[in-house]
């Protein structure tokens, strides 16, 4: 590996093939920030690469079978950008749902939705393109990765939080810089009686301060630890999966949730993000305090992670989410907090798990924020 001043790295592989693996196992994040990988060549520039072109998974959805010829797969690939290599599942046609294609494009142009394609027969179809990812170009800048706001700054000092552990309260976040909803979620109980559901969907719908749009909770499965729905807009449009957690306190029960959890996400696609009381710290370093956690402790929650491909959001305040509120023999714990499959980091990457004042509750209220 071999560092650039420009600002990249260099890697150095022994062999096309082992290079050619890295690069379909994509996309890659650091701290919810997307990695670029691009193949190395001889006038690479940072200047003339970086800031304009990104290689981008797209998916053909429904794509016919008679389509998916390598020639077929580069000519519909080269209407979008430059095709570089189908993934392994399309190319050996073991998911016939999409066709899979990295594909070299020019970010600070609009991106292809579709395009139409010409059989041997002479027909024409139209055919849709999804991205994995898109990235964001700010054109007054000219730089990839942010969009300028016009000066408007965020800020939640003044914001108090206004459910409360007993009832939810049907109050709007008022805050004057900030245009956009907030997701505010303390805790839902779990096993709700269907009777129940429509009131605690309409005292939880967000809405935003200045053309009325809502987020509407759709229950999808609940379990004594969990509740699932989906979250979509006041246009019936899906945006994402909504999962809150209230973990229960033994080990074994807390096995079956992460079993669920994994099963939940098994056929599941799009964002997810699951957030909550998991009640189970993920590390040593989770803990101040108290009996010395050790590893067989998280260890069933880190397996669910792995096996579900979630990952931790990054997060700004307190590290500790919860404590005893004991004067001697003080615990402080992380056990709350908010995990994500990759399609939420590609899609809501740069949302931000707040840590707010715990109020009268001895966990902390916890907010995704832009």
């Amino acid at each position: 590996m071999f560092f650039n001043d420009e600002g990249y790295f260099i890697l150095k592989f022994k062999s096309y093939a082992d290079m050619d693996k890295v690069m379909m196992k994509g996309p890659y994040t650091i701290h919810n920030a997307p990695m670029v990988i691009m193949e190395w060549r001889p006038n690479f520039s940072m200047e003339k690469d970086m800031l304009r072109t990104m290689s981008i998974w797209i998916k053909l959805l429904q794509l016919p079978l008679y389509l998916w010829g390598e020639r077929s797969l580069g000519n519909i690939g080269s209407m979008i950008g430059t095709p570089w290599f189908t993934d392994e599942c399309t190319a050996g046609k073991l998911r016939v749902t999409y066709a899979r294609i990295l594909v070299l494009v020019d970010v600070t142009q609009k991106l292809c939705e579709e395009v139409v394609i010409k059989d041997q027969k002479g027909e024409r179809r139209k055919q849709k393109v999804k991205y994995e990812w898109r990235p964001k170009f700010c054109e007054r800048c000219q730089k990839v990765g942010h969009v300028c706001n016009n000066g408007l700054k965020l800020s939640i000092n003044n914001w108090q939080p206004n459910l409360q552990t007993e009832e939810l309260k049907e109050d709007t976040v008022e805050d004057p810089s900030q245009e956009t909803p907030a997701v505010q979620v303390e805790q839902l109980h779990t096993s709700l009686e269907d009777e129940k559901w429509t009131e605690v969907n309409r005292k939880t719908r967000t809405r935003g301060k200045e053309d009325g749009n809502q987020l509407e909770l759709r229950f999808v499965r609940d379990t004594s630890q969990f509740i699932h729905c989906g979250v979509y807009n006041n246009a019936s449009d899906f945006l994402y999966w909504l999962t809150t957690i209230y973990a229960l306190n033994q080990i074994d029960k807390r096995r079956v949730l992460w079993k669920d959890i994994d099963n939940l996400g098994k056929p599941q696609q799009g964002p997810w993000m699951l957030m909550g009381d998991f009640n189970n710290v993920l590390s040593t370093q989770d803990i101040c305090g108290g009996s010395l956690v050790r590893e067989w402790e998280f260890s069933n929650l880190r397996e669910m992670m792995a096996n579900s491909d979630m990952f931790k959001i990054d997060s700004k305040g307190d590290r500790f989410t919860w404590f005893n509120k004991h004067a001697d023999g003080v615990i402080y714990t992380r056990i709350d907090r908010a995990i994500t499959n990759m399609n939420w980091l590609q899609v809501y990457g740069d949302l931000i798990l707040y840590v707010l004042e715990p109020g009268v509750s001895d966990h902390a209220l916890l907010c995704i924020r832009a």
